[in-house]
């Protein structure tokens, strides 16, 4: 499951990172595939023998994985933060057409803003740990069943 977690949890850091400086609500979605990329994943390595283990092993490559999701999160949150600040936020706002916007202190917005990430990569291990389960579990379940019948190309034989 180290594998699983390092590969899954630096791909979700950078990404993470990323998405929250561009487009922080993408994060939730990105979060859906990453869990359950690491469950399927810690199946597919570790092959637990019995459909309750599969789940426990995805769930908990799911989780692990997710905390690069906080990580690049909180890191993100913070670059936004110092970028925008508490000025260019109001701007926002108001070009936004919500009126006049002020906040109380500058603390309240750093805070307001790094503690939201932060929040929402804590969402996101839930998600994670959620999807890694399921992935692992319909790994479990289908993995014996070989590939499918292949048609055949020549339907009316050779000629």
């Amino acid at each position: 499951m180290k594998k699983t977690v390092l590969i899954i949890g630096s791909v979700t850091f950078l990404v993470s990172f990323g998405l929250t400086l561009l487009f922080p609500l993408f994060t939730v979605c990105f979060a859906l595939v990453a869990g359950a990329g690491a469950g399927w994943l810690a199946a597919y390595w570790l092959r637990p023998a019995k459909q309750a283990d599969a789940a426990s092993v995805g769930a908990r490559a799911g989780a692990l994985s997710a905390i690069g999701t906080v990580l690049g999160q909180t890191l993100g949150g913070v670059m936004n933060a110092l970028l925008i600040g508490p000025a260019g936020a109001a701007d926002l706002a108001r070009s936004l057409g919500l009126g006049e916007f002020q906040f109380q202190s500058d603390a309240a917005y750093y805070t307001g803003a790094i503690g939201g990430q932060f929040c929402c990569g804590l969402v996101n291990v839930g998600i994670m740990a959620g999807l890694g389960a399921l992935a692992a579990f319909l790994y479990f379940k289908y993995r014996d069943q070989g590939s499918p019948p292949q048609v055949d190309s020549y339907p009316y034989g050779r000629q």
